[in-house]
């Protein structure tokens, strides 16, 4: 068992106290702070403590990690966006490598030759998103609901109501990624004043995607597509192909470990629209909302329908749970209280904003115990995350 010292992102959408109070590290001058990764993704691996030194936690796991865990604050919207299948990451990589893009080029779609599916569960406080698209009954209506309220004409609107009754879902997106941004300007503030009259719950987050993403015709996903709400003790599981854009909130998010993403707006990022179209999958359906299941630990475990990574939820008041030995190696975050780790003779005290990594007996030298000594027990007073793979 080894604490982990664990790489910091900043990026536009990122909130500039939530992560770092968590962790009880400085702030950054009022720098977003946007995610903190655990895991050995080339991008930012964890370092760890080891008896022999500090060491990058890529030199304690043979292959690395097929899961990277990460903290998640955004104070504004992330990027409309979709992930590839497993088959169509490894034919998008293949063929950039063969036409020669370089793996910097910022116009690259697939970074690596794996699936990129998440989860994302609440801490603390609600966190919301854009998950999967709507009934098309569900999205003519608030077309006609907005058009009806607007002081003025409304042509985009127009345009994409009659590409859905045309086409479906697939044509609308089309239509909505290929909205020229000059000729929107102008109808947003018309927009926002019909969407000020609007009872909805999706009326707010119009103006606050507006203010954020000024000119931005990618505020009209928010149309389109589902609109959730997480509460603490529940989590997502975002497929391949889901369009979706977290908008705000405090969450751990677990995936496959990949940069794989294809944007369609809500970004300064680059833009494939014909590449993201393709892999979409365009169908109407509710977000996936996960809710765990208790283990024979006692564990809340999250289980998505993929192997690459499970969660598991760890709260007590002085709570020992016997989780067995680490078969592969685990990532375990303290989010409330303490938490103390043992396994054989070693022993592990972690506080609130710490983690560590837990590898199976005999992984590195400092475990040489037998492998019945190996099962290790988690006493909690407070709430830890676990994360492991069945693959």
């Amino acid at each position: 068992m080894h604490p982990l010292t664990n790489p910091i992102k900043c990026y536009d959408w990122g909130h500039a106290a939530l992560i770092p109070d968590f962790l009880g590290v400085p702030h950054r001058s009022g720098q977003p702070v946007a995610e903190a990764w655990m895991g050995t993704h080339p991008g930012g691996p964890s370092q760890t403590s080891t008896p022999e030194g500090p060491k990058d936690l890529r030199d304690l796991t043979a292959q690395g990690l097929p899961y990277l865990m990460k903290l998640l604050a955004a104070a504004k919207a992330l990027s409309i966006q979709a992930h590839p299948n497993l088959t169509q990451a490894r034919d998008g990589f293949r063929q950039e490598n063969e036409r020669g893009v370089p793996l910097a080029d910022p116009r690259r779609n697939y970074k690596d030759p794996n699936h990129k599916p998440e989860v994302i569960t609440a801490l603390f406080a609600p966190f919301f998103g854009l998950a999967g698209f709507r009934a098309t009954e569900a999205i003519r209506a608030d077309f006609l609901t907005l058009r009806g309220l607007a002081a003025g004409p409304l042509p985009l609107l127009d345009a994409l109501d009659a590409a859905l009754a045309r086409g479906g879902l697939q044509a609308l997106t089309h239509a909505a990624l290929d909205a020229d941004h000059m000729a929107w300007r102008p109808q947003e503030a018309i927009l926002l004043d019909a969407a000020s009259r609007w009872d909805s719950e999706r009326a707010p987050w119009l103006a606050k995607l507006a203010m954020s993403h000024p000119g931005d015709p990618g505020i009209l996903f928010l149309l389109i597509l589902n609109l959730f709400r997480l509460e603490p003790g529940e989590a997502l599981f975002t497929p391949a192909g889901c369009l979706h854009a977290y908008l705000e909130g405090f969450g751990l998010e677990l995936m496959a470990a990949s940069d794989n993403v294809l944007r369609g707006g809500l970004t300064t990022k680059a833009i494939d629209k014909d590449e993201l179209e393709r892999i979409v999958v365009f169908e109407a359906r509710a977000p996936h909302i996960l809710r765990p299941e208790t283990s024979a630990s006692d564990e809340a475990v999250f289980t998505p329908p993929v192997p690459d990574f499970r969660l598991g939820c760890l709260k007590g008041l002085n709570q020992t749970f016997r989780l067995g030995p680490a078969t592969r190696p685990w990532i375990l975050l303290v989010t409330e209280g303490r938490v103390t780790l043992r396994q054989g003779a070693d022993v592990l005290e972690l506080a609130k904003g710490q983690s560590a990594v837990i590898l199976p007996a005999g992984t590195d030298s400092s475990q040489l115990q037998a492998p019945s000594q190996s099962d290790v027990t988690a006493t909690v007073q407070g709430v830890a995350y676990r994360a492991w793979s069945d693959l």
